[in-house]
């Protein structure tokens, strides 16, 4: 008996023993575990902020003599003056590009009642119409600018884009060469009406330019990859949305404002976009 208790002894360990041998390597596991925990990248956090972008294209007298699209796509000068001081009754703010991809990107919170007015197309009525009034009631603007279209009839001239953009009422951003449907096009053609837009603003106004706008609104993963990869922040589209994801930033979507969207109906509708 007191043989096989002695090669009991030699060939097992005591229990408490094992315990204790192991301890160093269950500290160093959770020491390893807690590091890759507050390690872990804080760049798949998903942000999220409500704020209308409101689309407009032109800001114009409307005449009888318009047909119907031409009536859809404009806001009256008069009308857009109302609109304006409905926005400084009620205390709204508009804020910048920077600040919204800033809280999409980081989760800053935007102030109360921001938002950012838009303008597609650049038409020569942003200089004639919308940039005074702006301007009048202290607001800002973000034009989305097919660069090939600048100085042709009924856009506007290169010089009036940099005396809006030194007042720093407009800050203009790209709109493709041309305005295609980009969804249309080859990939290299696609790839040219999105890069050289770009370079062609940032030459001739001298800035960065980092945000992009889906001319009609249509877009696919490809033309997402090419707009990503060319060197902008966010893109916008022209479908309905006021709850932005940073999960979303290159399908932003906007608010369309209307000659009808005047005085007590404005205001309610501003309050459902952001309430």
């Amino acid at each position: 008996m007191s043989g096989s208790s002695a090669v009991a002894k030699t060939k097992y360990m005591p229990l408490t023993k094992f315990v204790q041998s192991c301890i160093p390597y269950f500290a160093v596991g959770i020491l390893l575990a807690s590091f890759l925990t507050i390690s872990a990248p804080s760049a798949l956090a998903l942000h999220e902020v409500k704020i209308p972008l409101i689309l407009f294209h032109h800001v114009r007298p409307i005449t009888p003599s318009m047909d119907d699209a031409a009536r859809g796509l404009s806001v009256d000068s008069h009308v857009f003056e109302d609109q304006l001081k409905i926005l400084v009754k009620n205390m709204y703010r508009t804020a910048s590009l920077d600040e919204l991809a800033l809280s999409l990107q980081s989760g800053k919170t935007l102030p109360p009642y921001s938002l950012i007015l838009t303008f597609d197309d650049g038409y020569d009525d942003l200089y004639t119409y919308a940039y005074p009034l702006l301007k009048k009631y202290h607001y800002t603007g973000v034009a989305f600018i097919p660069t090939a279209k600048i100085g042709t009839k009924g856009y506007v001239t290169w010089d009036q884009l940099r005396e809006m953009e030194d007042s720093g009422v407009i800050n203009s951003q790209s709109h493709t060469l041309t305005h295609p449907v980009l969804t249309e096009l080859t990939a290299k053609k696609m790839l040219t009406e999105v890069l050289q837009s770009k370079s062609i603003l940032e030459k001739e106004l001298n800035k960065k330019i980092g945000f992009f706008c889906y001319p009609y609104g249509k877009y696919s993963p490809e033309v997402i990859e090419a707009v990503k990869s060319t060197g902008y922040s966010a893109a916008f589209t022209t479908h309905f949305e006021v709850n932005h994801s940073s999960e979303k930033l290159f399908e932003l979507g906007r608010v369309r404002i209307s000659t009808a969207d005047f005085g007590l109906k404005l205001e309610r509708k501003l309050l459902t976009f952001l309430h």
